[in-house]
């Protein structure tokens, strides 16, 4: 969830991926361990750039500012762009797009990705407290999935698509949370909305998020995460950002966009794997045209390399581009009606 949102979350008690979890639990459960479900942030740091995780805070004791938010003023079509990147013609400038990648998706503040994923799996120990006192499991796990993938719309190459939905149980709370969850063959669902911020401020974080494999070894996330933040004393009022990314522990790669006004640029896509991080942007600091730039990184101290190293990262980029016009359809809008056949989770 979105850091700078304090919501009450032991009220709550679940959202987003903690509550996936509670599948796993046997009947009976009281003062139980662990729920034993598979979490989002080890997977997703495992493959993702060590400086990368440092800026991000979340392998590291360094804290860093908030960075101030610039908001794009070029128009941005949705989906996949047709223009071929070009490379920049200084070093300066190639630099520059990874401080933009890292200032806006890997520092302190609302879309902070490695927060994000870390924070939904703090949530999910919350969880494991909450089942851990319960006599028995609720009756809503062993309920056959409901398939809500058309509910909610992802932006496609052209138009959009649908992103894979299972739910067993759902249950909201207020102020303004609703979440839903589910397994179906060894996969995990879950969708996690927050609709108000303590101060009454109607932002919306929204988390969709897949977790497949059955081992440390083969886990995969896939998830998008959506923020629209109109945080009446924070700097970030007026940010609309969405995030897809993957996660592949087999693969050993990371690969991430992100679109939107206040994260600095119309559209990033990085993709990374143990040796070199590549890096597409489109930002008015970097061009007055917003030209489409690319470059290539080495993954250990994201110093510049050819960006002949990072060919093969290119040519296997699958997320659809985020632009400015993709962001954040009216997710948290649905919420409130999505999951009325989801049985409710109780207890």
């Amino acid at each position: 969830m979105l850091s700078s949102i304090k919501f009450s979350r032991a009220a709550v008690a679940c959202a987003a991926a903690s509550v996936i979890a509670v599948y796993a639990c046997g009947k009976d459960k009281k003062n139980g361990g662990s729920i034993g479900a598979p979490q989002a942030y080890p997977p997703t740091a495992s493959v993702t750039p060590g400086q990368l995780r440092i800026a991000s805070g979340t392998s590291s004791s360094v804290k860093l500012g908030k960075t101030a938010v610039m908001e794009s003023t070029a128009k941005v079509t949705r989906g996949q762009l047709t223009v071929a990147p070009q490379e920049p013609a200084s070093d300066a400038d190639k630099t520059a797009m990874l401080d933009i990648v890292k200032s806006r998706l890997f520092s302190e503040g609302p879309t902070n990705l490695l927060k994000l994923v870390k924070n939904v799996d703090n949530r999910m120990k919350e969880y494991d407290s909450r089942v851990g006192g319960m006599d028995k499991a609720p009756d809503c796990l062993g309920s056959t999935p409901v398939d809500v993938s058309s509910t909610f719309s992802v932006p496609a190459a052209t138009g959009t698509t649908t992103f894979p939905l299972h739910v067993q149980c759902q249950e909201t709370a207020d102020p303004g949370l609703t979440l839903a969850f589910g397994k179906k063959d060894n996969d995990w669902y879950l969708v996690d909305g927050a609709t108000k911020d303590l101060d009454g401020s109607d932002n919306c974080v929204m988390t969709m998020a897949k977790i497949s494999g059955t081992s440390d070894a083969d886990r995969a996330v896939d998830a998008y995460m959506a923020v629209v933040y109109q945080g009446k004393t924070d700097n970030f009022s007026g940010s609309s950002t969405l995030m897809h990314f993957k996660a592949d522990v087999a693969a050993g790669t990371l690969e991430l966009t992100a679109g939107g006004v206040g994260i600095g640029a119309n559209q990033m896509h990085v993709k990374s794997n143990a040796n070199f991080l590549y890096i597409q942007t489109q930002d008015r600091t970097l061009s007055a045209s917003a030209a489409l730039y690319h470059a290539c990184f080495k993954a250990s101290d994201l110093t510049l390399t050819a960006l002949a190293d990072c060919a093969a990262l290119q040519s296997s980029l699958e997320l659809v581009s985020l632009g400015m016009r993709a962001v954040v359809p009216d997710y948290c809008g649905k919420l409130s009606t999505a999951f009325t056949g989801v049985p409710a989770f109780g207890g």
